[in-house]
């Protein structure tokens, strides 16, 4: 996915918390990667640790394509593309897709979902 870094914060481990937008909306993320500078525009992977739950972490979606930050949580919303038998399944942001842990009863394969989480991360793919 290509993002824009907005504004970029160190926690209390030193790692770098940034803000980013993107053509779906801004939000808030930690950043893997070299030091990353403001208003410069990456190309990232996306990662949401731990396992969501359908139904809980996992809703279905009337909206389009979208990712913000809505009361300190993540949200993004994309297509429900696949799940294996043990809950690894895949979210579609446009051209970009997350890999994700879930259990629970998956919701309609191709139908729009939003995930909630505390934590995103993501990594800089040099090409």
């Amino acid at each position: 996915m290509k993002i824009t870094i907005s504004e970029i914060t160190k926690n209390e481990q030193g790692n770098n918390t940034i803000k980013f937008t993107t053509e779906y909306g801004n939000a808030y993320a930690l950043w893997n990667g070299s030091e990353p500078q403001i208003n410069k525009e990456y190309i990232v992977e996306l990662e949401i640790p731990g396992v969501l739950c359908w139904r809980r972490d996992i809703i279905s979606a009337q909206e389009k394509y979208l990712i913000t930050t809505e009361n300190n949580k993540l949200s993004l919303v994309g297509i429900f593309e696949s799940i294996d038998d043990d809950g690894y399944a895949v979210i579609r942001l446009g051209e970009s897709i997350i890999s994700i842990e879930t259990k629970g009863a998956p919701l309609e394969l191709g139908s729009f979902v939003k995930l909630s989480t505390d934590t995103l991360l993501l990594y800089e793919v040099n090409y």
